[in-house]
């Protein structure tokens, strides 16, 4: 059903099914089910990934990737992935990292860090050097998004913003910090 939404909205993906993601983590297996290699949103906007074009995702996040860059007119955005165990190392699991809010090993999560609005691209940054446009890319997020750390969540260490659906728990954040 999600596939023949991405469809109809022509969104370019190719149907990758369940994919096991790497792991395994504290002896899980961790998967993506309903999982595409979407390649560029309805509005045209390629989606990469350290500048490899095409990312993989839960089909359910690679809709919010798309209303997200058609809501900001997007025409691309690059980040470190979905598809991927969780970075954190100490009580990680395949659906989430206790105490850290994070859904990568099952592809229900992204990290972008550049967004390009057609001549102008926005690397995320600190909010005491951010870009105008980067309060806008956390109010979009946040009204697309379940949860949507930003940069002044991370104080300081990472300067990316990290986007996930809603997978069933816990309460909605956006904690992204404020120009």
């Amino acid at each position: 059903e999600c596939y023949n939404r991405l469809k109809g909205k022509g969104v370019e993906f190719t149907e990758l099914g369940t994919i096991k993601v790497s792991g395994p983590i504290n002896n899980e297996q961790c998967y993506c089910r309903n999982c595409v290699l979407i390649k560029k949103t309805s509005n045209g906007a390629p989606v990469t990934v350290n500048g490899q074009f095409g990312v993989k995702a839960n089909c359910s996040l690679a809709e919010k990737i798309d209303e997200f860059s058609t809501q900001l007119g997007l025409k691309g955005m690059d980040g470190y992935g979905a598809v991927q165990a969780c970075r954190w190392i100490n009580n990680a699991s395949c659906t989430g990292c206790v105490g850290k809010l994070s859904w990568h090993g099952t592809g229900e999560a992204i990290d972008l860090a550049t967004f390009d609005f057609g001549g102008q691209k926005v690397k995320s940054t600190t909010w005491a050097s951010a870009n105008p446009l980067q309060a806008n890319i956390a109010r979009v997020g946040c009204s697309v998004f379940h949860r949507v750390l930003g940069p002044a969540f991370y104080k300081g260490k990472w300067t990316h913003f990290h986007f996930e659906i809603n997978h069933g728990s816990g309460a909605a954040r956006c904690a992204t910090g404020k120009p």
